[in-house]
């Protein structure tokens, strides 16, 4: 019973990216997962983003051209949108650590 309620808790801290999607895994994702693999809308709670994830990635997006090191706009918005909840984000796209580099406290979990 303990294992099964940290394992809920843990799951409305995560978000999940589309690449552990189409492996089949579910729970929250963001509405960007959702368009690129539209069969896990029925089993995935969905997150949109607000104005301050935008913000939040146009900044992430300058940073990280400076660095020379850019990744997609809709991958730093997913990002966003998970830092600036609090959530883990669960993916198997490691270009997502780079952010690390800018926001050290960004909680990512390669799988």
């Amino acid at each position: 019973m303990a294992e099964k309620d940290e394992r809920e808790r843990s799951q409305k801290n995560t978000l999940l990216d589309t690449s552990v999607l189409i492996e089949g895994k579910r729970g929250m994702t963001s509405i960007f997962s959702i368009i690129e693999f539209p069969i896990a809308i029925n089993d995935c709670i969905v997150l949109y983003p607000e104005a301050l994830d935008f913000e939040l990635a146009v900044r992430i997006a300058g940073e990280l051209r400076k660095k020379g090191k850019p990744i997609g706009g809709i991958d730093t918005i997913i990002a966003s949108m998970s830092i600036n909840r609090g959530y883990t984000l669960v993916t198997r796209d490691s270009h997502f650590s780079i952010i690390k580099e800018i926001i050290p406290d960004f909680h990512l979990k390669l799988v």
